[in-house]
Order: C-alpha cells, then sequence, then structure tokens
C-alpha cells in the first residue's frame, strides 16, 4: 500500500484541488516563476527555498510539514491534542507504531462511519433500552392475554411466534454494528484492490522462476559435457546457485560444514524430492 507522495505528487494534487489551476496561474498569484514551479513539480527536483515553500503552502492552504512529508495533516494550524479529548493512552497508541493509522484514518473517515459510532453510542450507553422493553412488554402481554383466553399452552404456533418476538438488545446491535462494518470494510478493501501499490512488481514464483531461468543460461544443466552428471549434483548446483543468489551470498566462502548443512536441508526438502524423480525420469 502506497503510504506517502512525494512533495511533487503533493504540489501537483494541490494545483488539481484548486480548481485545476495552471503554472501560469499560480506564478501570477505566489509570484514563483513558472519555471521554478515546473521544476518543483518535476522527477528531478533537487531543492526548493524555504521561502518558495511557505509561500506555497500559504496558497494551497496546508501546512509546510505536510508537503516536506512530515506530518500527513494538510490542514495547518488544526489545533492541540487536548482538543481533540483524547486521552493519553490514545496519544501514545497513534505515535507508538504499533499499529497503521493510515488504514484508521481510512476507517474513521469512511462515510458510515459515523453511523457505526452513533449505533455503538446508543448501545452503549442504553439509549434504546426503554424503548426496547417497552416493545417486549407489548409482546408479553399479547401473550399472556392470548393464554388466558384461549388456554393456549407453549406448544401453541401464534404463542411460540410471540416469544420469538421478543428483542434482545445484545443481538439487534451486535447484529447492527456487524453489518454497519461489514459495509465499511468492503468499501475499504476494494479501495486497495485498486491501488497497484498494494501488489508486489514480482511474485514469489515468478522470482524462483526467473532465478530457475538465468540458472539454465549460467550454468548450462543440459550441456553435452554434464551429461554424465548425477540427477543429484545437477539438482543441488540449482538450489545453491538460487539459494546464495537470493540471500546474497558467495558459495565459494561456504565452509564444507555449512555446505553439508545445507545440502542435507534441501534433501529433506519435498521440492528436492519431486525435482528428483523428474529428473531421473529425464536420465
Amino acid at each position: 500500500m502506497k503510504t506517502t507522495k512525494t512533495l511533487q505528487e503533493k504540489l501537483n494534487d494541490l494545483r488539481y484541488e484548486k480548481g485545476q489551476k495552471t503554472l501560469e496561474e499560480v506564478s501570477e498569484a505566489t509570484g514563483i516563476s513558472t519555471t521554478a514551479l515546473s521544476s518543483y513539480e518535476n522527477d528531478e527536483l533537487r531543492d526548493i527555498s524555504s521561502v518558495n515553500l511557505r509561500v506555497l503552502a500559504e496558497y494551497f492552504d496546508v501546512s509546510t510539514d505536510y508537503l516536506l512529508g512530515l506530518s500527513a495533516v494538510k490542514k495547518p494550524n488544526v489545533g492541540n491534542v487536548q482538543n481533540l479529548q483524547i486521552n493519553d493512552e490514545t496519544v501514545a497508541l497513534l505515535s507508538g507504531g504499533r499499529i497503521n493509522n493510515r488504514l484508521l484514518c481510512e476507517l474513521i473517515t469512511h462515510p458510515g462511519f459515523q453511523k457505526f459510532l452513533a449505533d455503538l453510542e446508543i448501545y452503549v450507553d442504553g439509549l434504546a433500552n426503554i424503548q426496547i422493553q417497552s416493545l417486549n412488554a407489548v409482546v408479553d402481554t399479547i401473550r399472556e392475554k392470548l393464554t388466558e383466553n384461549t388456554g393456549s399452552g407453549t406448544g401453541d404456533p401464534i404463542i411460540n411466534m410471540l416469544q420469538t418476538s421478543r428483542i434482545e438488545d445484545d443481538d439487534y446491535f451486535f447484529n447492527l454494528l456487524h453489518h454497519d462494518l461489514d459495509e465499511i470494510m468492503k468499501d475499504i478493501r476494494a479501495a486497495h484492490a485498486k491501488d497497484s501499490d498494494n501488489t508486489p512488481d514480482n511474485s514469489v514464483a515468478d522470482m524462483i522462476r526467473k532465478s530457475m531461468e538465468e540458472y539454465q543460461k549460467e550454468m548450462k544443466p543440459d550441456a553435452p559435457e554434464r551429461k554424465e552428471e548425477k540427477p543429484k549434483k545437477i539438482l543441488m548446483d540449482q538450489l545453491f546457485y538460487y539459494f546464495t543468489k537470493e540471500l546474497k551470498m558467495s558459495r565459494n566462502k561456504l565452509t564444507e560444514e555449512e555446505t553439508k548443512v545445507l545440502e542435507n536441508l534441501f534433501m529433506r526438502s519435498g521440492r528436492y524430492k519431486e525435482e528428483m524423480r523428474r529428473l531421473k525420469k529425464r536420465s
């Protein structure tokens, strides 16, 4: 997941957010030349003066810390922590790096989160208890009247239906809150699925395949001069090639004991046994 934007990306986005302003319009408003503005959004940007940084921050109504990547908060002077009415434990949690703050921001800024929080507040504070109890009282009264008038027992279908019509506030709100969160999580996951940065450029399978192709080119296991080699040696060469290459190790620097340990480990793997069967069939 992409976690930060570069200064260049931020400046470009801010121009768009401000009404798709052109570089010429920004230059006229800030007094910064279009050449300088263009270089600030260029991938080869090397430096930006502190004066121009403050001018651009003021023009786009963002903090300089946001532009420099020191803060994820765009707006300057958003207030101190005390005004947010959060406790010390929350501050420590948010600043301790133990949770994904970016994902938390996506959660609490989702349009459905306010409904979730409102439903949670109703449940926690028991704001709907009286109404639920009143509904249950009506159901109980109807059931009792029917029992008196008809002499029906617990096996009567209507009496049983009224019994199951009682509302348990825990069950009701648990289902409600679960539904609220389901919708939020689905939207966030869908948004992440569109983020190409979530997916690594190469899967593990692709990496192994590429390494094996390189081995074939460099070591040439199928060359005529290697036909007499035993399948075990060919496979060991292949496994050592991949192992040492991925860990950036030199096989030549491994001691005899280290080599023996690795060989024993390779021989115990299911992959080794499968490849050995395949090589023996080919030979």
